[in-house]
């Protein structure tokens, strides 16, 4: 490590002094438990550093001070590992002596201003991933790997500071803690990030690695083959004449005869950036099409007409239910998308035939499900002007408007029998995407609902959204005296958390409200709402299932990205500020680079879904809805 230029003072007064054997000459750094110096050991004549524990911080912090040294003196030397020579006690001192690897912190260096090169990020991953796989196989783990504990000297990375964690309730995974530094790193790069370092970066995010092994096969692989299927295709067509001649074609011909799908797209999208509109946005309107046609098109073909889509299986199969759960209305809606992106006529047949097992009754009232009528019949009216459509879904918000309660001006629950109960009752955030598309259509076709939709909409905006822009996903009020009374704890980290799904629903519900109705509350809040979603998006665009949990160890929820999307492009629409655009192009283009699936055994789309973590409910898998949304916002470019 190098002295800091900013360090002016000497803490504990040692540099000229000698100690012990080794003589003190400069100061490295110093943290809140230890200082560190580099030394000459008089003995052997070798530098070396030497890290002190400060006096008086306690026996838990002497121990993990201590454990720090223990756990390098089981390890043999390694070269991205400071290996320990001694550690002792000298008066009050606590100290361990260690080998001396010159250089800064990737903190310090980001701080800096400095941005990292490719060649400086891999070689950071596979130095660190090389010092955690031996580690590991000595059973030993870091269980604090971040920025400031990864020192880049002159030729090796070295991973510093094996004390770990003095907490013992803190989630220390250490594949999945390299996971966050490399995200990290990622944004500090100076070049775009290929293809199969992201695979890398969204496998260690998403707990793909089973050990540290597997984690050095990636990336060694990737440093023998760092290249991008679109730079394979350019060379293969160079060298493909000389190959055909000595008749071997190693599989380039199987290849390039799979230059129209999805895959070859994809890579298309990620050599483009996401501003440079007019490249691509003709590839995302290609995408559309290669989807409906190579994904939807196969399913709408296989899938039974009386079930419904909910969520994948382990093993990339649909779950399929008789009513779709909540979610039913969503499968037509993809299928009507598919129809509008194509205009080929087979889906427009596949949806109809499974509009023939929807129907309800007058008795249904207290559990219809809107969601069920607004992708299916609704969407189905706008895109075909069938009258048909038009009157079963009139009809279903008909049903639908009586859940509306006048003492709360508020339209209690989703679905299921409404509980009678005037001492509390309970508020979604949820319905801003469920309940209130369906009233918004019925206003614009019919003039009705106008009220309803905008006391609860106001109703949400104060029991269910902070003063910050977050919301909390399930409240509790007096429906007499309209106070809040407390959260629910329902699919989020706790009763007043920031579900990122909700704060999806609520973006895309309040542009909907006032598209309709353009009352400009509603506008604000849906931008307040924006701003608290993109300020607290990871570098992926894809937020974690929960804005405010603090643990580490936690799935992504891709749904919450796909809603926000399609709001942010309709937000675009209504203000044509390019900022709601831009941000709709990325998170578009990173759940196309990152995200999709392609291949053929896997029948959803987008990965790593989170329905309720809290119940272990479908907490990584693709989720009808996210899949829906995604299509709908390419269809909207």
């Amino acid at each position: 490590m190098n002295k800091s230029s900013n360090v002016v003072t000497d803490p504990l007064g040692l540099i000229g002094e000698d100690f012990g054997d080794y003589h003190i000459n400069a100061l490295v750094g110093e943290t809140g438990k230890d200082v560190v110096y580099e030394a000459n050991d008089s003995h052997l004549g070798r530098d070396v550093l030497i890290k002190i524990l400060k006096p008086g911080k306690g026996l838990d912090r002497q121990e993990q001070f201590l454990k720090e040294g223990r756990r390098l003196a089981e390890l043999d030397e390694h070269p991205s590992i400071a290996t320990v020579y001694s550690a002792g006690q000298k008066g009050e001192y606590s100290y361990i002596v260690m080998k001396l690897i010159r250089g800064d912190n990737i903190s310090q260096i980001i701080e800096s201003g400095k941005r990292l090169s490719l060649e400086e990020i891999v070689k950071i991953l596979s130095d660190v991933g090389s010092a955690v796989s031996y580690a590991h196989s000595k059973g030993v783990q870091h269980r604090d790997i971040k920025l400031e504990n990864i020192v880049m000297g002159e030729k090796v990375v070295c991973l510093a500071d094996w004390g770990g964690r003095l907490s013992e309730d803190v989630m220390t995974d250490d594949l999945y803690a390299l996971g966050i530094v490399t995200d990290k790193l990622f944004k500090h790069c100076s070049e775009k990030i290929p293809e199969r370092l992201n695979e890398i970066l969204i496998n260690l995010l998403n707990k793909k690695y089973l050990t540290a092994d597997d984690l050095k096969k990636a990336i060694d692989d990737y440093k023998k083959y760092p290249i991008t299927r679109r730079r394979f295709i350019i060379i293969a067509s160079i060298v493909l004449p000389i190959i055909t001649i000595l008749g071997t074609k190693f599989g380039v011909v199987r290849y390039l005869n799979h230059i129209n799908s999805i895959d070859y797209i994809i890579d298309e999208i990620r050599d483009v950036d996401a501003t440079d509109y007019e490249k691509i946005e003709p590839l995302f309107r290609e995408l559309a099409h290669r989807i409906c046609d190579q994904k939807i098109r196969r399913l709408a073909e296989t899938n039974p007409k009386d079930k419904f889509p909910y969520a994948t299986t382990d093993k990339g199969n649909w779950f399929l239910t008789q009513n779709g759960i909540w979610t039913e209305g969503f499968w037509p809606g993809i299928l009507w998308t598919s129809y509008k992106i194509t205009r080929d006529p087979e889906f427009k047949e596949h949806v109809m035939s499974q509009l023939r097992n929807m129907h309800f009754t007058e008795d249904d009232s207290i559990t219809i499900n809107p969601i069920r009528y607004y992708y299916s019949h609704a969407l189905g009216y706008e895109i075909t002007e069938n009258r048909n459509f038009l009157d079963t879904a009139l009809e279903a918000s008909d049903l639908i408007s009586k859940r509306f309660n006048n003492r709360g001006n508020f339209l209690e629950q989703i679905s299921g029998k409404i509980k009678d109960s005037d001492s509390k009752k309970i508020l979604f955030i949820d319905t801003m995407n469920s309940i209130i598309p369906l009233l918004c259509w019925a206003f614009q076709n019919k003039g009705k609902f106008r009220k309803i939709i905008i006391e609860h909409s106001y109703s949400v905006i104060k029991f269910n959204i902070n003063e910050n822009g977050s919301v909390i996903q399930t409240v509790e009020f007096d429906p007499i005296t309209l106070k809040r009374i407390s959260g629910i704890r329902v699919n989020g980290f706790n009763e007043i958390s920031c579900l990122s799904r909700g704060q999806a629903r609520a973006i895309k519900g309040f542009t909907d409200v006032y598209r309709v109705t353009e009352e400009d509350i509603f506008l604000q809040t849906a931008e307040n709402l924006t701003k608290y979603f993109v300020e607290n998006l990871p570098s992926d665009g894809v937020p974690f299932y929960d804005f405010k949990d603090p643990r580490i160890d936690i799935p992504k929820d891709s749904s919450a990205a796909t809603i926000t999307a399609s709001a942010l492009l309709d937000l675009f629409k209504i203000t044509s500020n390019e900022k709601y655009k831009l941000e709709a192009y990325k998170i578009l283009k990173s759940l196309s680079e990152r995200y999709l699936s392609t291949g053929r055994d896997y029948e959803g789309m987008i990965l790593h879904g989170c329905v309720n973590i809290n119940n272990k409910e479908y907490i990584d898998s693709s989720l009808i809805y996210s899949d829906y949304f995604f299509l709908e916002s390419l269809s909207k470019i």
